[in-house]
């Protein structure tokens, strides 16, 4: 995720997130209670939304109002040229409104004794199932690690109530 925000970074997009301890220039942090309250009548448009671990903000087992407005507002994120990237270690912990908005899925895989990381791209508006996958849109194989200057990868993102 932080090497796709970077890429979009240096062709100008914004990017805003809720990972408090990225330190790429301009950077706008979303404290993750704040994340849920992003609707259609935010002025958000033009960048890229990065979302860590978007089981905690929107568990599937969670049917708030809140998760209902973003919802909404994913689904209309093309419209204003917005693209959220999100990781998850399990796709279905996520609310399910918020999961099937999704177009691509990236699945990393880290090899330290190089060290890179091969990444392999697919189109999940094609694909239902978890379990089962057309062949990948694309593949990237990088050396992360000039990319761990840009955040802490043991950060966790804890949704605190109002």
């Amino acid at each position: 995720m932080i090497h796709d925000a970077f890429m979009y970074w240096k062709r100008g997009h914004a990017i805003y997130g809720n990972m408090e301890e990225i330190i790429f220039p301009g950077y706008q942090y979303i404290e993750p209670k704040n994340i849920q309250d992003i609707t259609q009548d935010t002025e958000m448009h033009d960048c890229v939304l990065m979302l860590d671990e978007m089981q905690v903000q929107f568990d599937s087992l969670n049917n708030s109002k809140q998760a209902r407005q973003f919802s909404h507002f994913v689904q209309q994120m093309r419209k204003r040229r917005i693209l959220v990237l999100m990781t998850t270690q399990v796709g279905r912990n996520i609310h399910l409104r918020i999961r099937q908005q999704r177009d691509i899925v990236a699945r990393p895989m880290f090899y330290p004794e190089y060290p890179v990381v091969r990444v392999d791209y697919y189109n999940w508006t094609i694909v239902d199932d978890e379990l089962t996958f057309e062949p990948s849109l694309k593949t990237i194989v990088y050396d992360p690690t000039p990319f761990f200057q840009f955040y802490n990868h043991e950060e966790e993102v804890k949704v605190k109530k109002k």
